[in-house]
């Protein structure tokens, strides 16, 4: 085609086109997606805008801040703002448009205006806490009911920050001698990370929230970049949904975070809150004592009316005492002559009466006696008599035994014309059972006899 032309005659026609338009530097709003600083010093960022509804990326460009004018305008921009210059800024930057054959389009930057991102900033805040009030959210955790005694501590921090350390300190060599149990959740306190981590750490305090009182979140201070973080909006809200008081103490002295006006109690320093502890712990001992006083007071009140009570009725009763003993002591002789009369003639009755039945006691006993001799010698006549009968019948037994006896003993039969043979000293009952050509021996009532077995015929019964 005629009207065809070359990609680099296409590019120098957009790079002159560029050239002839932005003559001169403009003022750019972005926002710093990416930054890297190689060893030389330059600085190189990409730059992106993003639609104010989705929150989509809707533009993109690199940029670059040579190394002459980023040792300027960095610490310009950070000395004004209190915030380090990083991803996630928005921010206003003077750049001239620069547009390479190979690389493409970029921007040169010559300077930032840091009031600009001081703005942003604080319209971002403010929209923080708008957001926060619509929802319904900013005062709920203030409405909390603080602790009597809060003893029991859990703290998100970092294990290494000074704030840390002097909020330790602080509260267990208080001079009042309270003891305060504190469990420390680490968190990263700084940078794009410590609203995520921070949010962790007050997860897990969570799962062991029976265990505390109130949580405590502690920095210690910082520039306005490192406290950034306290200004999310995320860890914002999740701390006005937390079901225990938080204390803030943070240690930012010119501005509160979003963190430090939906927490409970806000305090400027770690040690700030060490304070606030204690004097709480405090302001129950005193509490305490005001209400052992009036307890003692109204106690030793109680005590003196009774004791007037006490000493009147004494009075009283020591009145009426002396006149009832003295009227008593006039019964008691009464009683006491009648009871002795009535004694004496009661004793008499009872010694006629003991005997007259002694008397009884003496025949009756005869009588028992008689009686019972005379069934004692009924008695012995019957056990003679059945003694008799028993001797007479174990006689007559023994007689049979003996004559059984006799007849059974083997010389008796032998004596009967019966005899017994034995072979090889056993006793044979069987002649059957006799060994041929084996010795036998025949014991008879006279003697015995022995020789050897030639059976010829053997009969058996």
């Amino acid at each position: 085609m005629d009207d065809s032309r070359s990609l680099s005659s296409l590019i120098l026609s957009v790079k002159n086109s560029l050239e002839e338009r932005f003559t001169l530097p403009i003022w750019v709003v972005a926002e710093i997606s990416e930054m890297n600083i190689n060893l030389s010093g330059h600085c190189y960022l990409e730059l992106i805008e993003k639609d104010i509804l989705s929150d989509k990326i809707i533009a993109k460009a690199r940029a670059t801040i040579w190394a002459f004018a980023f040792r300027m305008i960095r610490p310009y921009f950070e000395t004004s703002t209190g915030e380090t210059l990083r991803s996630g800024l928005k921010v206003l930057l003077k750049v001239s448009v620069e547009f390479h054959e190979v690389y493409g389009f970029s921007l040169n930057v010559s300077d930032i205006d840091p009031q600009y991102t001081l703005g942003d900033l604080a319209m971002k805040r403010i929209r923080i806490i708008q957001q926060l009030q619509e929802d319904g959210v900013f005062e709920m955790n203030k409405q909390l009911s603080f602790p009597k005694v809060p003893q029991r501590i859990a703290v998100v921090s970092s294990e290494t920050a000074a704030g840390y350390g002097d909020f330790q300190q602080q509260l267990q060599s208080n001079t009042h001698h309270f003891a305060f149990k504190t469990t420390l959740f680490p968190a990263i306190m700084q940078g794009n990370n410590a609203p995520e981590s921070i949010i962790a750490a007050f997860e897990r305090v969570y799962e062991t929230i029976t265990d505390f009182d109130v949580v405590v979140l502690l920095r210690g201070g910082g520039s306005k970049s490192d406290l950034s973080c306290f200004d999310n909006y995320d860890l914002s809200y999740y701390l006005t949904q937390f079901p225990l008081p938080v204390l803030t103490g943070i240690g930012h002295e010119r501005d509160d975070s979003v963190c430090d006006l939906v927490a409970h109690t806000r305090l400027k320093t770690p040690t700030a809150v060490a304070e606030f502890l204690i004097q709480k712990m405090d302001e129950f001992k005193l509490q305490l004592e005001y209400y052992f006083d009036t307890v003692a007071n109204h106690f030793n009140d109680q005590m003196e009316k009774l004791n007037i009570q006490l000493t009147n009725l004494l009075q009283k009763l020591s009145y009426a005492s002396r006149e009832q003993i003295s009227g008593s002591q006039q019964n008691l002789f009464m009683i006491q002559a009648g009871i002795k009369n009535t004694a004496n003639q009661f004793i008499h009755d009872k010694n006629a009466s003991v005997k007259h039945l002694s008397i009884d006691i003496k025949h009756l006993a005869n009588n028992v006696l008689v009686h019972e001799l005379e069934n004692c010698s009924r008695h012995g006549i019957r056990l003679k008599k059945w003694i008799n009968n028993y001797l007479n019948s174990k006689t007559e037994h023994l007689q049979f035994l003996e004559e059984k006896n006799h007849w059974a003993n083997p010389q008796h039969q032998f004596e009967r014309g019966f005899s017994l043979v034995k072979q090889a000293g056993k006793i044979i009952n069987d002649p059957t059972l006799i060994k041929r050509g084996e010795p036998i021996e025949m014991q008879m009532a006279k003697g015995s006899i022995s020789g050897l077995f030639e059976p010829k015929a053997i009969q058996k019964e």
